[in-house]
């Protein structure tokens, strides 16, 4: 996802929105799966974060509000420190 907002950033849209595309794809085939400790806190709700970066920078900003307002609901809920 950080490639993907490189890329818009640069503008190239093209490529930013397939870069994004492979990102989804990464992310959704490892759902289910526990994730190694130096990842685990990369969850949904840090995934739709990072898309509104790149909406953003596309210029995309409904797209982008609609992702941050995912964003807290999807926040893993932690118990303790």
């Amino acid at each position: 996802m950080r490639h993907a907002n490189a890329l818009a950033r640069l503008h190239q849209p093209t490529e930013s929105l397939r870069a994004m595309n492979l990102a989804e794809k990464a992310f959704g085939r490892a759902q289910g799966e526990k994730p190694a400790e130096w990842i685990a806190f990369y969850s949904r709700a840090e995934f739709d974060a990072l898309s509104s970066y790149v909406w953003t920078a596309l210029g995309e900003h409904e797209r982008a509000e609609y992702c941050l307002h995912r964003t807290p609901c999807r926040h893993p809920r932690r118990h303790g420190p």
